[in-house]
């Protein structure tokens, strides 16, 4: 279960939400490097979505950073 919006957004926790989509980018790898050898559509369908997740975790990465007494 992916718990990135509620950590970062609801209890405001920058640091937690970062260890989560950690998390959920290696899951998402693992998932799309397993798809492409079944279906190599599949796995390119993924392609935007890691580099969400890639953007997503570069800004979570710079808040905790610009604020390390806010990131929680």
């Amino acid at each position: 279960m992916n718990l990135w919006s509620p950590l970062f957004f609801g209890a405001h926790r920058a640091r937690w939400a970062l260890a989560d989509l950690a998390a959920l980018t290696g899951t998402v790898a693992v998932y799309t490097r397993t798809a492409a050898r079944v279906d190599p559509a599949a796995a390119w369908l993924m392609v935007p979505y890691l580099g969400w997740l890639g953007y997503a975790g570069w800004l979570n990465v710079e808040i905790v950073r610009r604020n390390p007494r806010l990131a929680g």
